[in-house]
């Protein structure tokens, strides 16, 4: 063996243990990535279902964000705000809710995703199959209807 060949002894061996740790920062942050849009789909679950609880109890007469509340404590997320835009009647409006849902990222730590939801209830009427404000269709006498907005706060992703 000649001095040249001992000096490259044992670099596959480097080369092979440099590869590996690459490919497992690749996985880590895939994971981590895989994490934040889970969490992120998780928030605005939540967030459509609270909105569509507390929509449902426009004019029935009992108030929406305790509904909104409860259905997003039953998908582990916390409503951070609710508000309520009826008409005269309070027979139709709008419900904006924000919720948060809690998250652990791998290296990153916990922190909180937050989304919106906006759904509504429409009074029976002529226009209730009509195209609403932003072009969808709203269709059925009720006209409940939901429109999500992700977005992340101070310390959310």
């Amino acid at each position: 063996m000649t001095s040249d060949e001992a000096k490259d002894r044992g670099s596959a061996t480097i080369w092979v243990l440099a590869v590996c740790v690459l490919l497992l920062m690749v996985a880590g942050v895939a994971a981590a990535r895989a994490a934040a849009v889970l969490a992120r789909h998780r928030a605005e679950s939540a967030a459509d279902v609270a909105a569509l609880a507390a929509a449902g109890r426009l004019g029935t007469g009992q108030p929406p964000c305790p509904a909104a509340e409860w259905v997003a404590r039953r998908n582990s997320a916390t409503v951070e705000s609710c508000r309520v835009r009826a008409d005269a009647t309070g027979r139709s409006g709008v419900v904006d809710v924000v919720v948060s849902v809690p998250v652990r990222l791998p290296g990153l730590g916990a922190t909180r995703v937050r989304a919106s939801a906006r759904a509504g209830r429409r009074a029976a009427g002529p226009a209730a199959g009509s195209a609403s404000a932003a072009g969808t269709s709203q269709s059925g006498t009720t006209g409940l209807g939901v429109n999500t907005v992700w977005h992340a706060g101070p310390g959310a992703l």
